[in-house]
């Protein structure tokens, strides 16, 4: 019995911070396929990466809020970090980071539910991709 309350006292905060807010769109989403380049010796090399993502998009009026955004890029960055251009015909959202430490982006379509993100890392090990570049498709859910 210690074990399960052990257990339900580590898990319930996990799950209450990924419910989205109340009143708000939001889309439960998916990875779907991750392929791109790395670069070893000394050439580019086609590659697939593992990808298992789930994330949230949260939508902020008619754009989508850069918190869940920055969560959804598979990288370390805040929300300030994140720029959301306004939609495009009211349904393509296209949103990037505004740090020069890392180039990534996400490209959302409200109406079919689906999106990639794109990923360049030059040098450092986000994710244990050195020297990489991949675009991530996913899928999502209108919650």
């Amino acid at each position: 019995m210690k074990k399960l309350c052990l257990l339900l006292s580590l898990w319930l905060p996990l799950t209450s911070q990924s419910q989205p807010p109340e009143g708000q769109d939001w889309w439960a989403c998916q990875s779907v396929a991750r392929s791109g380049l790395t670069y070893e010796n000394r050439k580019w090399q086609g590659s697939d990466f593992e990808h298992d993502k789930r994330f949230v998009l949260i939508s902020d009026g008619e754009n989508l809020d850069a918190e869940s955004v920055a969560k959804a890029m598979f990288v370390s960055l805040k929300p300030e970090d994140v720029i959301c251009n306004p939609p495009l015909f009211k349904r393509s959202i296209s949103c990037y980071s505004n740090t020069s430490a890392v180039a990534v982006s996400l490209h959302f379509d409200r109406k079919y539910g689906n999106g990639a993100i794109h990923f360049g890392d030059g040098g450092g090990k986000p994710g244990g991709y050195r020297d990489s570049l991949y675009v991530t498709a996913f899928e999502c859910a209108k919650g």
